[in-house]
This record gives structure tokens, sequence and C-alpha cells, in this order.
């Protein structure tokens, strides 16, 4: 009796170690890499750098202490369709490695490629959340030394190699985050835009700025001169066009300000030095020089804006592929600066591009 008693008590732990040993097997740890490619392939996300993995390396290329540390103010980086800030288009791991090994030809440096084991002692020590079951789970990006991984709302940046030789730190991850920048809701029309638009923390007549016709005029002098912007709207330009150099420097300041551009929703103006992003019909806020300045729309139509300017500048036709962009009067004519320019947020203003023209009261040129 205490033998069968026995023999059936194995059996049935048999078959329980044998229902956990199948279980395990079909739930292996999954793949992070469809979701990451679920989240880059979105319209746009833009990631601010929060912080960094420093980890010590020893002379003979012997992993130390890692140490998670906060990022200074100023990287950012642009997710949009599958691709990378200017464009750069997904790659395989293949090809990858093949461009890193051309990339060592002729190195000095000691480097050693980190192992799938050490990728993932780098996620967890930034307390990411996620595992690689191998390092292909990351995604590359063409001209970027660096693989890819997202979970939840953050984008983690693992370098694949470190150098050694001499005793020092590595950074061997980048982390960034797309939550908790501010961003516009909704697409504006002109309509909506259109009006004199006043800082809340002062009363200087040429703190005030003119919204009429999707385009931003702004005076110097109280009204001695008049400067005028394109209000763009990102939500009508193609990638290759919105994407450019001056736009990440633009979305760089205004994120490291609390703010985020994204292609759908902003309607917004660069005069080189300043950002004007609207956020709501009566809403719009200033941002450079390491400040904000929130702006609303105002009831009153008094500007120091004369009329007359905004109308010649309008009339007047661009000039050898230069466009009017500031104005003064002289008599009963006008001066008109032209620069390369007045689309500033994807767009840089190049100073030595400049004319002057004199015109009359509707944009002819005065000979």
């Amino acid at each position: 009796m205490h033998k069968k008693i026995i023999l059936l008590l194995a059996a049935a732990l048999g078959l329980t170690l044998a229902a956990c040993g199948k279980t395990a097997t079909q739930n292996p740890v999954s793949s992070p890499k469809p979701a990451t490619q679920k989240v880059l392939a979105q319209t746009d996300n833009t990631w601010q750098g929060t912080k960094y993995l420093s980890i010590n390396v020893s002379k003979k290329g012997q992993l130390g202490k890692r140490s998670l540390q906060q990022q200074g103010a100023g990287l950012v980086t642009v997710s949009h369709g599958g691709k990378l800030d200017l464009g750069q288009g997904q790659q395989s791991y293949a090809a990858f490695k093949y461009q890193s090994s051309l990339n060592q030809v002729g190195a000095t440096g000691k480097t050693k490629q980190y192992t799938l084991a050490q990728l993932n002692a780098n996620l967890k020590a930034a307390h990411a959340g996620i595992k690689l079951t191998k390092i292909s789970d990351l995604v590359f990006f063409k001209g970027n030394r660096l693989g890819y991984v997202v979970h939840k709302n953050n984008l983690y940046a693992l370098a694949l190699s470190y150098s050694y030789g001499t005793t020092g730190a590595n950074d061997a991850l980048y982390l960034y985050t797309r939550s908790g920048l501010t961003a516009p809701k909704k697409h504006l029309t002109d309509a909506q835009l259109n009006g004199r638009w006043s800082p809340l923390d002062t009363q200087e007549s040429d703190a005030s700025v003119l919204v009429q016709d999707g385009m931003l005029y702004r005076s110097e002098n109280n009204g001695m001169f008049v400067f005028r912007t394109r209000v763009q709207d990102l939500r009508k330009l193609p990638a290759k066009q919105l994407y450019t150099t001056q736009f990440l420097s633009v979305l760089g300041t205004a994120a490291n300000s609390g703010y985020a551009m994204p292609k759908a929703t902003t309607r917004g103006a660069n005069t080189n030095e300043y950002t004007y992003l609207f956020l709501t019909p009566t809403k719009m806020v200033k941002i450079g020089n390491g400040s904000v300045q929130t702006f609303t729309k105002s009831a009153s139509t008094y500007s120091t804006i004369p009329a007359a300017f905004v109308h010649t500048l309008a009339q007047t036709a661009n000039y050898k592929g230069l466009v009017p962009a500031v104005i003064n009067q002289t008599g009963t004519n006008y001066f008109v600066g032209y620069y390369n320019t007045i689309n500033g947020l994807t767009e840089a203003w190049l100073q030595n591009s400049t004319q002057t023209k004199t015109v009359d009261a509707q944009g002819k040129l005065v000979k």
C-alpha cells in the first residue's frame, strides 16, 4: 500500500514538473524590438535627454562601476516615420557591424564590443525595466554608432563598444524621455491666429506682435522698423523640408524650455533669436535666451506696427531670390530689407545675403 502511494506521488510530481517546464518553454522573454519599431514609426516624437550611464573601464578593458548621472541641457533627438533626426533611415544589425568594422580601419585606439549580458547590465543600471534577447533586438540607424530601444515613454540609446587602454570612463547609454513637454493640442488656422498678441509681464509698446494672414510682425524703436516672419504650418511640410539642422536647433531650444513642436499641430515662427509657439487661439509662448514669455491675444486694436508698413511688405515682391522682411519709412517711400528666408523654423537666416531697396507704398521698386 505504501509503495502504491509513493508511486502515485512520484507520478503526480513528474506531471507537475513537466507542466512547469512546458509553461517556461511557452513563455520566453519576448523581444522589445516590435514595440520599439512601432513607436519609432509614429509621425513624430521629441525625445529629451535626461540621464546618461557612465562606466569605468580599466587599462586592460575590464568593466568597473556603472553610474547613472543627470544629462545637461541640450541633448534632444526626434524620431519620425521610422527615421531619426535629419532623416537617417534604419539598417540591419549586420549592416551596422560592417560599417563599424570599416570605421575601425586605421584607428589607433583600443576598443571592445559589449556582450549581450553587458548591454543588459547597462539597461538594468539605467532602471530600464526591459531585457534584450539578442543584440539585434536594438534598432540601428545609418551613420549612427548607437543602438536604440524604447520602453514606455523612454528611449534608450546604447553604445555597442567601449574604448580602453587608459584608465577612464565611457558613456555606455543615453536616456531620453518624451513625457513632460507641453505641445499644441490642436492645429490652428490663420484666421484663429490673426490679431494682436501681448505679453503678460510687460507693457512696452514694442513687446506686442501682430499676426496677419500667416505672417508675424514685430516692431523696434517704437515702430520705426517693422520685421516680419512666417508663421509656419508644420503639418504642410514634407519630412525633408521640415527636419533640417535649423529645425532641430529650434526644437532643442524649445524642448529645453519644456515645449514640443509636433508636426500635426504646430504653428510657429522664428526670428533667429526667438521662437513664437502658438498653443491655443488665445495663448502663445515666446522662447529664447533661456526664458519663456507668455502672450495672450489682446482685444485692443492699438499697435505700434503701422498698417501701411504691413500693407507695403505684403505687396513687395521677392528680389533676386530674396524675401522682403524688414521695412522703415523714408519720406513718402520705404526702405525694404530682403533676407534669404522668412521661414525661420526650418531655414537659417544668412546675414551676408541681405539686400536693401527703396519701394513705393504699393511695394514697387523706386529707380
